[in-house]
């Protein structure tokens, strides 16, 4: 699962500009999930609820920074 986590009231189209290049944002949220930590947080319990036993997340340049990680862990 590709997450973009967003600070609370950050607009999800303008955080993930930088990430998706020159997919559409419509196109981009369909393939990744984009929300705050709670809203993330969210819906892996519910996938976990739904049967699924483990995720694999990535976040997008997560070798040149980590912030993203660091609030996902």
């Amino acid at each position: 699962m590709n997450i973009i986590l967003l600070d609370e009231g950050d607009d999800p189209e303008r955080a993930s500009a930088a990430f998706r290049g020159k997919v559409s944002f419509e196109d981009y949220k369909r393939d990744n999930y984009i929300g705050t930590p709670a809203q993330i947080a969210d819906h892996i319990h519910s996938l976990a609820e739904a049967g699924i036993d483990y995720v694999i997340a990535y976040f997008p340049r997560v070798a040149y920074d980590q912030t993203m990680l660091r609030c996902f862990a």
